[in-house]
């Protein structure tokens, strides 16, 4: 994730500045596009424009999944990354908070030994949050427990990405 400081008007003419996400990357490791299927769902708390007195800059939830993905761009991983494949896209505003889950069914995760389907049944959650400070510059990432509530996720629209679908996201434009 990639974070940027935003201003935010205050109701008084001053200004509130806070970090925002501005952009997310998800990698799919050993990847490719004939071949893998991932679900993801995504809401997201847009930064608001304003701030009144005694309210909170976090802002309200909103399934961001067919926004983000419209606006990514699918990518191999560099060989010197790794292999598989990349999706990147900026967010319109950026969020104070961030939602996603991911099932992600791979045949080579079978291929060594695991299950094909990582992160289970519903996937793996997590929370992103653009904290910033000493211990987390760049932002913090929560892996969610299985069973743990995700009601903002639940309400967001799965995507179903890959092979056979009408809009195939998990196809890059240049071929490796």
């Amino acid at each position: 994730m990639e974070t940027r400081q935003v201003r935010i008007s205050g109701a008084l003419g001053d200004t509130i500045t806070q970090d925002g996400i501005s952009r997310l990357t998800i990698d799919l490791p050993g990847a490719a596009p004939e071949s893998t299927e991932v679900d993801l769902a995504m809401s997201g708390n847009p930064t608001p424009y304003t701030a009144h007195f005694n309210t909170s800059t976090q802002g309200t939830s909103i399934d961001l999944g067919a926004d983000w993905l419209r606006a990514s761009k699918c990518q191999w991983i560099p060989a010197d990354e790794g292999q598989g494949l990349r999706l990147t896209a900026s967010f319109p505003r950026s969020l104070t908070r961030l939602s996603l889950r991911i099932r992600y069914h791979n045949p080579m995760a079978l291929l060594a030994g695991g299950g094909a389907t990582i992160g289970g049944p519903k996937g793996m959650a997590y929370v992103l949050a653009p904290n910033g400070g000493l211990l987390s510059p760049d932002g913090e990432i929560i892996t969610l427990r299985p069973g743990e509530p995700t009601p903002e996720l639940d309400r967001a629209a799965i995507y179903r990405l890959g092979a056979g679908q009408p809009l195939n996201y998990l196809d890059p434009k240049e071929r490796a």
